[in-house]
């Protein structure tokens, strides 16, 4: 699998959509996100980052790097707020 792309989608109902290439050659693409997260809104701080973690952890799928709670999490909610950096990781962490 490859990470084709993250683009932001403002106006949409996701924030965001990343673009993978399966090993098959099919492109899949997800939608994920809301202006509400930790990277974009200055206003969330370690403690809201903590509480999103928590509040996610029993319902979401962080295995699947495809998934938008995977991509949410280690992206929008990672320790970061710079999305070039949250991307590098996120790719190193699923060796995309």
């Amino acid at each position: 699998m490859k990470l084709v792309s993250i683009v932001r989608t403002p106006g949409q109902k996701k924030e965001f959509k990343a673009t993978f290439t399966k090993p098959d050659g099919r492109t899949k693409t997800t939608r994920f996100g809301t202006s509400s997260n930790y990277l974009l809104n200055k206003d969330k701080d370690e403690q809201d980052r903590q509480a999103y973690i928590a509040r996610h952890k029993p319902t979401e799928n962080w295995k699947d790097p495809t998934s938008a709670g995977a991509l949410s999490r280690f992206i929008l909610w990672s320790p970061t707020r710079s999305l070039s950096t949250a991307i590098r990781d996120y790719k190193k962490r699923f060796k995309l």
